[in-house]
């Protein structure tokens, strides 16, 4: 080895040592930024965890050409009393009245109501429409798990299983199967609302309009007070907070009630048609006691 000069210094240690000091600070670099980055997307799964727990809404165009159903879900919660509480409002020179269920258990019924209202029966109106040339119910329909028909010809649906009422917008829907398998009802009607938007229909005349709406993530009824076209009377219902909403059969309602605690709501004197004289299949959604 040869002398150093005054401006010379000397490395102690081989190039090989310093290669692999380098290689182990490059594979601890590597495996920090892996676990930062298993980190992140653990995280990330939580995160998406916990937002898929509530309820989703779709979106009101992809509900009508087969994607995300528009469906909304609500539960019944607990109330000091059964009944039904009401309220009015008008929204857009449309005069509504809601009529929001407590403590009270919808089901569907088939077969003429009784011509006077019956205590346990608190509100009954009618849900799916008839065939003018058969008086079959038009659409899917099933009554504690029992299919009565079959249809998809409006894209509306509520179906009931257990204490739980699910409305919604899509020709497929699991919740169909549900109420088949779980003993549970379920029917079709015309889609008023869908994700917050109004859904278009090729009815154009004018008459005493009923809905099923989810409002502030509550089922309620709602009336309209005047005759109304199904356009005016949905974008009310939407303007009102429905999320989604399904039309209930309107002004030719022969039979039915809701009974408030201070008054007793029918429909219109001449539109009432005596039990007798309605077809068997007639069929209602009511809430009972």
């Amino acid at each position: 080895m040869r002398e150093l000069n005054d401006n010379e210094i000397r490395v102690i240690g081989s190039d090989m040592a310093y290669s692999k000091r380098t290689a182990r600070r490059r594979w601890l670099v590597a495996i920090v930024a892996v676990l930062a980055a298993l980190a992140v997307l653990a995280g990330c799964l939580w995160w998406t965890s916990r937002k898929g727990d509530a309820p989703a809404a779709g979106t009101h165009a992809g509900a009508l050409e087969g994607d995300a159903p528009a469906q909304g879900v609500a539960m019944e919660r607990e109330a000091a009393t059964a009944g039904l509480a009401a309220r009015t409002m008008v929204v857009n020179d449309v005069p509504l009245v809601i009529y929001e269920p407590r403590n009270l258990r919808a089901s569907l019924r088939v077969g003429p109501l009784p011509d006077e209202p019956v205590d346990s029966i608190v509100m009954a109106l009618q849900a799916a429409d008839l065939r003018a040339d058969n008086l079959q119910i038009v659409s899917a329909f099933v009554r504690q798990g029992e299919l009565l028909s079959r249809g998809t010809a409006k894209l509306g649906f509520c179906a009931i299983v257990g204490d739980s009422i699910m409305l919604g917008v899509d020709r497929a829907t699991p919740y169909f199967e549900l109420a088949l398998n779980e003993g549970g009802d379920f029917f079709r009607q015309y889609p008023l609302v869908a994700s917050g938007k109004v859904v278009e229909n090729v009815i154009k005349n004018k008459a005493i309009r009923r809905a099923l709406a989810l409002i502030d993530r509550r089922v309620v009824v709602v009336v309209s007070q005047t005759r109304e076209s199904m356009h005016d009377f949905a974008q009310a219902l939407a303007d009102a907070g429905a999320e989604v909403a399904v039309s209930l059969v309107g002004s030719k309602m022969s039979t039915g009630w809701i009974q408030l605690p201070d008054s007793l709501v029918r429909p219109e004197a001449a539109d009432f048609i005596p039990a007798s004289e309605l077809p068997e299949q007639v069929n209602y959604i009511v809430w009972t006691k």
